[in-house]
């Protein structure tokens, strides 16, 4: 007499049956998602702090000499002799009829003239959108970050007395070195804690205790009607415990 199989009209043989479907237990089982922003906003919030023109020199709207058509002579004007801004007071009043002062004149010859900070501020950005865009998530970054910290507090502990200073001096460095990165360290535990948590709440992560994970597949396998079943939930079990 043939044994039934359960949920099913007929009885099937073994080399026939098709593996058990259990893609919705794999979707259900816990990972770790990234935790990242969409850097667009990110990036635009960045851009804004970029004062370049089209023409790539600086632009700032609240600055009259920004904002003049005889910028460039003003600023040639003023590459003749630095020291004296009445004749660029001059310029600005009959051909620009810009009223200023001598103030207005020297901040704008020192921050807005050349463009290299603002330059600066291109390559900072560039630097952030390409880090940002590799393939890691805050976690693997904290991971990073506590294993540099690690390394460091091995390295501080690892010094040894010289000629320069003496073993009280060495040892009260260590305690001060140590204590600021033992404090930075708990910073980033927390944070790591913190972004696991919202995690979880979020419905990002689900935790399932390993022991009450067997005993759901234990049950199972005590249940299992054929040989192929039991074959795929031993399978599933040994691989949860890691055999």
């Amino acid at each position: 007499m043939s044994e039934e199989l359960p949920n099913d009209e007929s009885p099937k043989d073994e080399d026939s049956m098709e593996d058990p479907i259990i893609g919705s237990q794999l979707e259900d089982t816990p990972t770790l998602t990234p935790y990242r922003k969409d850097f667009d906003q990110v990036d635009k919030m960045l851009s804004r702090a970029i004062k370049l023109s089209e023409d790539s020199r600086v632009h700032e709207p609240t600055c009259p000499i920004c904002c003049s058509p005889i910028r460039s002579e003003a600023e040639d004007l003023y590459n003749q002799n630095p020291r004296n801004t009445v004749p660029i007071k001059q310029l600005l009043r009959e051909k620009g009829g810009i009223e200023t002062n001598a103030e207005v004149i020297s901040h704008h010859m020192k921050s807005h003239k050349e463009s290299s900070n603002e330059l600066r501020k291109i390559e900072f950005i560039d630097d952030v959108r390409r880090l940002y865009s590799s393939d890691t998530t805050t976690l693997d970054e904290i991971k990073l970050c506590l294993s540099i910290i690690t390394n460091q507090i091995m390295n501080v502990n690892s010094i040894g007395e010289s000629h320069d200073s003496s073993e009280a001096d060495i040892v009260k460095m260590k305690a001060t070195e140590t204590n600021k990165l033992m404090t930075t360290y708990k910073n980033f535990i927390q944070l790591r804690a913190n972004i696991l948590g919202e995690m979880k709440d979020n419905g990002e992560i689900i935790s399932i205790p390993t022991a009450k994970f067997i005993d759901v597949f234990n049950v199972a396998l005590s249940e299992s009607k054929s040989e192929r079943e039991r074959e795929v939930v031993t399978k599933i079990l040994n691989g949860l415990r890691g055999g």
